[in-house]
């Protein structure tokens, strides 16, 4: 009887013991983190509105300790703040603002975003936690660098749920 229950016992807890150690800790992607941002189409002041969202995508695979946390092609989440496209008859400048909010993780957690602090290499300086460009037009595959706002955990996949 004994060596029945023992039995019971193993093939109870053992695939409860070997499910728990495929099973990755959840990563934390520390606030600072830089994530790549990349424009899928050309934008003009002309072309967008105000509140309307930016057609942006991760540029590359933002990995922490080994493991991918966003994944590169993953939609961005960029609005358009103000959009004022440039007028010759009152010798008004264009100008194209928009904030960079949000990307989600490879387990569909969102992770906020805000703009990166070094512009200068870009081109783009910041304006108010905006992103102002000052020459109003993004070219397709211009990249805009970002980083992630606050610590933010992400429950990793077992390489069977990455299938």
């Amino acid at each position: 009887m004994r060596k029945a229950l023992l039995a019971i016992a193993a093939l109870t807890i053992i695939p409860i013991l070997l499910h728990a150690a495929d099973s990755p800790e959840p990563v934390t992607v520390p606030a600072g983190t830089k994530v790549i941002l990349r424009a899928t189409e050309p934008i003009t002041p002309r072309k967008v509105k105000t509140g309307e969202k930016l057609p942006f995508v991760v540029h590359e695979d933002v990995v922490i300790d080994g493991n991918v946390v966003i994944r590169a092609g993953t939609p961005a989440e960029v609005l358009v703040t103000d959009a004022q496209p440039a007028s010759s008859w009152a010798s008004r400048q264009g100008r194209l603002d928009f904030t960079i909010e949000a990307v989600l993780a490879v387990d569909g957690t969102r992770v906020e975003l805000k703009n990166y602090k070094d512009y200068a290499q870009l081109g783009v300086t910041p304006s108010f936690g905006h992103a102002y460009y000052s020459n109003p037009k993004i070219a397709r595959d211009q990249t805009f660098l970002a980083a992630v706002k606050n610590d933010t955990k992400v429950e990793l996949k077992t390489p069977t749920e990455q299938k």
